[in-house]
């Protein structure tokens, strides 16, 4: 299902302020105008007018992804999402697709961070298993943009972005995959130090007579000095 710019916003919205303002959920129009239009927790920022808004809330209630709730008693509508229910989401899985929505591509990190505020997501692995979920379904929801061999730095998108949009978001990072390849993981601990190599004995005869010499060398060096202090007047003076 492709959906604008516009449509992605209001239902990234939908989605957010069902998990972190249950309260105030479902959203008047007005409400649905400045959550799309606020500075937090929005890539791009936008001026999203109530037209604009409205169309899209039109737009994606053909599409079955939200629906007009009218209150008894004359109080003005509001609007709620039907993601969770027309795609069986669990709150992971709805809190990632929400960020994905409203920010864009997102790296694991940068999803596990900005998703938690909507649901509980404790370690990176319980935000890939809500990742694979939505790339594993039958229509998925999800889609990695690097090479799969690549470990750190890949970002994911969702898939409700028009054909040639997605496709250019995939090159943009096997590009950028490819001018920065992954350095190779650390090793594990220090690195041991090589084993020592026993000397051969013509080695260590010929090493043990060097050092003699050179004793040697030192000694009479040490006797010439104390020669020459002593001509000179500079030894030391005893009392």
């Amino acid at each position: 299902m492709e959906l604008t710019f516009n449509e992605r916003r209001v239902l990234g919205v939908l989605l957010e302020k069902g998990f972190t303002t249950p309260d105030q959920y479902p959203l008047t129009l007005n409400a649905l105008v400045t959550a799309s239009n606020q500075k937090s927790c929005r890539h791009p920022v936008t001026q999203l007018t109530e037209d604009q808004v409205l169309e899209a809330l039109d737009r994606l209630r053909k599409k079955g992804l939200c629906s007009l709730v009218q209150p008894a008693g004359g109080r003005t509508n509001r609007w709620r999402h039907l993601v969770r229910e027309t795609w069986q989401l669990d709150g992971a899985e709805g809190a990632v697709l929400a960020e994905l929505l409203l920010r864009g591509p997102q790296t694991d990190g940068e999803l596990r961070q900005n998703a938690s505020r909507m649901a509980p997501l404790e370690s990176l692995e319980a935000l890939h298993q809500a990742i694979e979920k939505l790339r594993g379904r039958t229509e998925p929801l999800a889609v990695r943009l690097g090479p799969e061999e690549r470990r750190r730095g890949v970002r994911y998108a969702h898939t409700f972005y028009p054909g040639a949009e997605l496709e250019a978001l995939k090159k943009h990072d096997l590009a950028e995959a490819a001018a920065h390849p992954e350095e190779p993981a650390a090793a594990a601990g220090p690195v041991a130090p090589p084993p020592a190599v026993p000397l051969a004995p013509d080695h260590a005869e010929a090493l043990g007579r060097r050092i003699d010499e050179q004793a040697e060398k030192l000694a009479a060096l040490e006797a010439r000095l104390e020669r020459l202090e002593k001509e000179l007047g500079l030894g030391g003076t005893g009392g």
